[in-house]
């Protein structure tokens, strides 16, 4: 116990010292459901007899969020997919969320917004029945999983401001969040980001690592070999071969290659 208490202690000094830097291709919804699928395997019960709604893009990596950690918890959720563009500035979905972003889950007249909250909501609804660990059951864990959600953010403004003007400064500070994460990964004894199970901390990162992996590549000659992050890039595989995780992953990775050349309007290096 005092091994495990000492273990937390040292995670919380990494995430609190850890410097973090502030700051559409159409498809149809057929195929959209295909990428975000819905296996028995993962899910209880089935889509008709499903009670949540989730409202989803195959191409966003918040929903994607929301997706896995339903698919971690078996949640019994439908899933309904959404053409970023077109769906989401319908009359209709502006009813279930103003701001017309996704994802969002309805259950009868309740609605609940945002990725992360969607997450946590989740859990609370559904974790005490799951044999998922996507948050701990005791309070210095959680408040470690809550630290490195938050932190997330600070990567992927990083990874979003590289991205988009390939520009030097930008570049430094993505790397710095990087080299972060390879810190507190290579100071895991586990493998995931806190503790000794995938958490909701790790589900916050990896839609953003599945897309930034191809595309800083192909778009910025970014050099993930040359990078030395070993510790994050096995972080990666492990949350790939996570079932939950899987299903929501493109079969082939460069397909997000042409998906960002529309949004971006850039050729590849």
């Amino acid at each position: 116990m005092k091994l495990a208490v000492k273990a937390l202690t040292a995670q919380v000094c990494l995430w609190s010292s850890s410097a973090f830097v502030s700051r559409s291709t159409a498809r149809s919804a057929a195929s959209l459901a295909a990428q975000l699928s819905m296996s028995a395997a993962v899910h209880k019960g089935d889509a008709e007899s499903a009670q949540y709604t989730l409202y989803a893009s195959a191409q966003c990596p918040y929903a994607q969020r929301s997706v896995i950690t339903a698919n971690e918890l078996g949640v019994p959720f439908k899933l309904h997919p959404i053409e970023l563009g077109r769906d989401n500035k319908q009359d209709w979905y502006q009813k279930i969320n103003p701001l017309g972003k996704v994802p969002a889950v309805q259950a009868g007249d309740d609605i609940v917004v945002e990725s992360l909250v969607i997450n946590e909501y989740l859990v609370e609804k559904f974790g005490a029945d799951a044999t998922s660990t996507l948050m701990p059951a005791d309070a210095l864990g959680r408040a470690l999983v809550r630290i490195a959600v938050q932190r997330s953010s600070q990567l992927v403004d990083a990874y979003m401001g590289y991205l988009r003007t390939g520009d030097a400064e930008k570049e430094e500070a993505f790397v710095k969040e990087l080299n972060n994460l390879e810190q507190i990964l290579a100071k895991s004894t586990s493998g995931w980001l806190v503790g000794q199970h995938m958490t909701l901390a790790d589900v916050a990162y990896f839609p953003f690592f599945e897309r930034a992996i191809p595309c800083l590549a192909a778009f910025r000659g970014f050099d993930w070999d040359a990078a030395g992050v070993p510790h994050v890039m096995s972080w990666f595989e492990r949350c790939k071969s996570r079932p939950a995780v899987a299903e929501t992953l493109r079969k082939d990775p460069h397909e997000w290659v042409d998906i960002y050349s529309k949004y971006l309007g850039v050729p590849t290096k």
